[in-house]
């Protein structure tokens, strides 16, 4: 049987070493950003002993075959369809044209039922393409497979069954599966699962979590209205047909559904990026018909792209969105989050942390000029405690401002919105300004 041995230590804190072993199946390491999750897959997939941040780990001589799956999953995705992506690997290993015909059937098998092999992938959702990606890796066929707290853009029912997946694949081949991950309820699918801290690494059957509480809204002028909206990418299946839904004099507005509903595409058509098939979408802020809309997608470097944050900040003043006069403030924001300007302003946004540049531009995004700002999954790589800084900050921010949050975590959106569109059946589940007004 397979394993993998390491050692580790952290040295300011304690002399001994914890030995740490990986068996083939599900494991699981959970822990906060920034405590050294990603580290620990670098030094597996290098194979190197590294003494870095607040640990020294040294792994034992192992030579298998490792493969890794990482946070961003446009960044392994290499064909210009879907099923030359999924045969990728058969043909890389010069399969006979049945076998890859087998390998492309079986692939779609796993895949919702609305997805053409010849669709373009750019056309998939976050999570759609952390399926596609889970699929091509099983086919790699390694002995090791690392995955970098990337299973975060799945919904909950998406998550467990790609995990699924990756179980049976683990037993039919004895691969040792290490997943690093900030969401501590993802401790419940593993085989042998470890909380690392900056402090240390432990064993740990079970992580208790509290709920986040809700907070208090202020007064809201923002409204949305749907009328009979239609909308389909080319060659691709329709994501609205004739959607008709009001919400009304609201302060922040939560959307929620499973992979490739349409939560992103609605938020596309919201700020102008995109443009209806048929029908309308408005949004209004009190009786302003054209607020100003900022957007932060999913995946925050195709805001900065290979610019610093200076140059961004810079750009932001030039045209007068961003007013120098609350730069201390902004400042002062993400220094709550343990992040000090000095240290990332001059980096490109390719070079930071994931989790660094998201809270940086969130925050950044949210002191600019914006009647209404929409955010994609802003609690990807969060653990609970940051989790719990941004709900704070997002309760002052909300003052001055309208938010549209997109994420699979219920738990934040029911803390943070006080209306939720629910796009698996295209309803708004939860009116709380509504109910407030009939009381």
């Amino acid at each position: 049987m397979n394993k993998l041995i390491a050692q580790i230590n952290f040295e300011k804190f304690t002399p001994e070493r914890e030995t740490i072993v990986f068996k083939p199946g599900l494991n699981v390491i959970y822990g906060e950003s920034s405590t050294g999750k990603s580290t620990i897959l670098d030094i597996i997939q290098k194979e190197k002993n590294v003494t870095k941040q607040n640990f020294e780990m040294f792994l034992e001589s192992h030579s298998l075959k490792v493969y890794r799956i990482y946070q961003n999953p446009d960044h392994q995705i290499i064909a210009s369809t879907i099923g030359s992506e999924i045969t990728f690997s058969g043909e890389c290993r010069q399969l006979e044209p049945e076998k890859l015909e087998a390998m492309l059937n079986d692939g779609l098998a796993v895949l919702p039922d609305y997805i053409d092999p010849k669709m373009n992938p750019s056309y998939l959702s976050g999570g759609e393409k952390e399926q596609l990606n889970i699929l091509t890796a099983i086919d790699i066929n390694s002995e090791v497979l690392l995955i970098d707290d990337s299973l975060s853009f799945l919904s909950p029912k998406s998550k467990s069954t790609c995990i699924q997946q990756l179980i049976k694949y683990s037993e039919q081949t004895g691969c040792i599966i290490i997943w690093v991950t900030s969401d501590s309820s993802d401790i419940m699918f593993a085989d042998r699962a470890w909380t690392l801290t900056l402090e240390s690494i432990t064993k740990t059957e079970e992580v208790q979590i509290n709920k986040l509480e809700r907070i208090q809204f202020p007064d809201g002028r923002l409204s949305i209205c749907v009328d009979k909206l239609s909308f389909k990418y080319d060659n691709s299946r329709s994501i609205f047909s004739d959607l008709t839904l009001e919400i009304c004099n609201s302060r922040s507005i939560g959307l929620l559904g499973e992979n490739g509903s349409g939560k992103t595409t609605f938020a596309g058509l919201c700020f102008d990026d995109l443009e209806p098939t048929n029908g309308s979408i408005s949004i209004l802020v009190g009786e302003n018909p054209k607020p100003r809309v900022g957007y932060l997608d999913q995946f925050p470097e195709h805001l900065v792209l290979l610019r610093t944050l200076s140059e961004l900040l810079s750009e932001l003043r030039d045209q007068d969105i961003f007013d120098s006069g609350i730069e201390k403030t902004f400042k002062k924001r993400i220094a709550g989050f343990g992040i000090r300007w000095e240290e990332v302003s001059d980096k490109k946004g390719v070079d930071l942390p994931w989790v660094v540049l998201r809270t940086v531009l969130i925050i950044l995004m949210s002191h600019c000029r914006f009647d209404v700002l929409i955010l994609d999954e802003p609690t990807f790589g969060l653990g609970h405690v940051q989790k719990l800084k941004l709900r704070s900050f997002l309760n002052n921010a909300m003052r001055k401002m309208h938010f549209m949050i997109i994420s699979h975590d219920e738990n934040f959106i029911n803390a943070v919105c006080q209306n939720v569109i629910d796009f698996n059946d295209k309803k708004i589940r939860r009116n709380i300004f509504a109910d407030k007004q009939k009381t």
